[in-house]
């Protein structure tokens, strides 16, 4: 699935969020602050879930290179969500 022309999270950019609402007609305030709760939510509980895998029997290496992957996006996202505003013209 893509969000227009990002089909990897290494594309999704402010612009591609912002064309996201205008093609879906939902409102970029909306959309900033679920990015943002997700993000955070998504933080809190990956040292919880990551622990759980390796008691399940994942392999810690694995579970803790996820773990960052997974981090990283979340910060990156929380740093394009503010900036979806100014590619919409709402500053």
């Amino acid at each position: 699935m893509a969000i227009g022309d990002a089909f990897s999270t290494d594309e999704l950019t402010a612009f591609e969020w912002a064309n996201f609402c205008r093609a879906t007609d939902t409102h970029p305030t909306l959309l900033i602050k679920e990015l943002q709760r997700c993000a955070r939510l998504i933080n809190s509980k990956l040292p919880s879930v990551q622990q759980a895998a390796d008691q399940a029997g994942a392999v810690p290496e694995l579970t803790r290179k996820i773990s960052e992957i997974v981090g990283q996006q979340c910060k990156r996202q929380l740093t394009i969500a503010p900036e979806i505003r100014q590619m919409m013209g709402l500053t």
